[in-house]
């Protein structure tokens, strides 16, 4: 006895070279939608537990994206308040050298007069 899916295979192979449409047998079995089986509730639960899994893990990612976005506004923020303090920094320490240097200048003038005035008092006196 021939094997009926042996017979239904050649069929299909001899329907490839066949250019009408309406010749050609289909490769794949057509059901009827009313004799096609019926996704079972399980399954449907199965389905419906991993959309719901599905969008937890979306909602999650976006939350997780718009964290990150905060975190990378808020350290741009803080790398230019950093900026600003090293730069007020900077001026403050050259303005401490100046006026460091302009008072040690200033106390040797000081010395200097003192000097004078003492070598013009013993002058007077000698």
């Amino acid at each position: 006895m021939p094997d009926p899916q042996n017979k239904q295979f050649n069929s299909r192979l001899l329907n490839l070279g066949r250019s009408n449409p309406e010749e050609r047998t289909p490769l794949l079995p057509t059901t009827n939608p009313e004799t096609r089986p019926q996704p079972s509730t399980t399954s449907q639960t199965t389905i419906n537990t991993i959309v719901s899994n599905v969008n937890e893990a979306a909602s999650s990612m976006h939350e997780t994206i718009r964290k990150i976005i905060q975190r990378g506004q808020e350290l741009t923020q803080l790398r230019q308040s950093a900026n600003g303090l090293d730069n007020l920094g900077t001026m403050f320490m050259r303005r401490g050298q100046a006026i460091e240097a302009g008072t040690w200048l200033d106390s040797y003038k000081v010395v200097i007069w003192k000097v004078f005035l003492f070598a013009l008092t013993a002058m007077a006196f000698f």
